[in-house]
């Protein structure tokens, strides 16, 4: 039985109190908090006992899974050490709870269809209404940007901050350089996190209309309720540079997928910052910190 996600953090508890011989695994594709910070949740225990209840934890990124090892020793003395296979272990009693750190990958066949060239005149519908974008596209300058669900944690102010900051300091790319921004709804919608996307949207607003204002055309912003495989791949392609400023995330393919979408299209850049879950797997990336 797989779990997957935060969400269900007890699931592999009950799971166990119906099926004695299943084996579960539980897979998180968030970031899972510091000992510091887990340690001020009021049912720390219990969460770690479902999780614990498991048979195999994997978390994306190494940190991550040493954090959640860092918070079995600390909060419920348990110790952990390695074992043959690759595997780290936590021994809680007679069970041994396996913890492994993986990063996903691609389907090259699901995105191989929607590889193809796409002008202006053949935008996907959802783009074709964005005048903004089709006249970016028509410019001539060179695009750069991303594609990043709304919320704070992804680091859209930094980005355009930092686009403002190239446009002030070299003079030479006014004019030559447009930055493109799809701005998705997060795909775990929670209504309490209504108000923290829609401060982040107004936010960027600010900063574009700032930046346009002085420099007319430099900043395309695109909303999007959900983006599609083919806006995907039709934006990356379009994207000389695609800058990633995640100040933290769990699994996030993007980056590999521009990869993917620029091996037929010539060489393109991809800058990540250095607590994405991708800097750990694109090497010949350009890393920075967003602070």
């Amino acid at each position: 039985v797989w779990v997957h996600d935060y969400h269900l953090l007890l699931l592999p508890s009950f799971v166990l109190r119906k099926l004695r011989t299943a084996s579960v695994g539980l897979f998180l594709h968030t970031p899972f908090p510091s000992s510091e910070l887990f340690r001020t949740i009021p049912v720390r225990d219990e969460l770690l006992r479902g999780m614990l209840n498991a048979d195999l934890v994997g978390f994306h990124l190494f940190e991550y899974a040493r954090s959640f090892l860092t918070c079995c020793k600390r909060m419920l003395g348990l110790e952990y050490e390695f074992v043959p296979g690759g595997f780290l272990a936590v021994r809680d009693q007679k069970r041994v709870v396996f913890v492994q750190a993986s990063h996903v990958g691609l389907e090259p066949d699901n995105l191989q269809p929607h590889l193809r060239p796409v002008g202006a005149a053949e935008m996907p519908p959802e783009l074709a209404r964005c005048d903004e974008l089709r006249a970016a596209l028509g410019s001539g300058r060179a695009l750069i940007g991303g594609i990043d669900e709304c919320e704070h944690l992804r680091g859209l102010t930094f980005k355009l901050l930092a686009f403002e900051g190239l446009l002030e300091l070299h003079p030479a790319w006014q004019g030559k350089v447009c930055l493109v921004q799809l701005l998705v709804g997060a795909r775990n919608y929670l209504p309490a996190a209504e108000g923290d996307s829609s401060a982040v949207r107004a936010e960027l607003r600010a900063i574009a209309a700032r930046v346009n204002s002085a420099h007319p055309g430099s900043i395309v912003l695109v909303d999007l309720p959900t983006v599609s495989v083919g806006v995907r791949m039709a934006v990356w392609a379009w994207l000389r540079v695609a800058i990633f400023s995640a100040i933290k995330e769990g699994v996030n393919v993007y980056p590999l997928e521009y990869v993917y979408a620029r091996s037929g299209e010539g060489a393109g850049v991809v800058v990540l910052s250095e607590t994405c879950s991708c800097a750990h797997v694109l090497n010949g990336a350009l890393r920075v910190n967003v602070w």
